[in-house]
């Protein structure tokens, strides 16, 4: 039997990165990097369900900084949209309003 080893990514990425490549058997990975990856990854994949951990909440804000400037409020408008909702649904990202304050 093969001894056991555990690889710990430091973020999202470079732990795709390792399951992507065949570096590392199995990973906790985004939904969206496979959803976006472009690539045929082998394998199989499963979701872990909501109700086994909290919500994590996506912000956005303009800064005083950049509140005049006309690509930032296209910007904040264009996150806000349906269209943009729609995109970030396909990559598996809840964009409900369900239990937001």
């Amino acid at each position: 039997m093969a001894p056991s080893r555990l690889v710990l990514g430091e973020n999202i990425g470079q732990a795709f990165t390792f399951v992507a490549t065949g570096n590392a058997d199995l990973g906790l990975v985004a939904l969206s990097q496979l959803r976006g990856s472009g690539e045929a990854l082998g394998g199989r994949h499963s979701v872990i369900p909501a109700c086994w951990h909290p919500a994590i909440r996506q912000q956005a804000v303009l800064l005083a900084h950049g509140s005049a400037n006309p690509a930032a409020q296209a910007w904040m408008s264009y996150i806000a949209s349906d269209e943009a909702a729609a995109i970030l649904d396909t990559f598996g990202y809840d964009t409900s309003a369900d239990g937001l304050p």
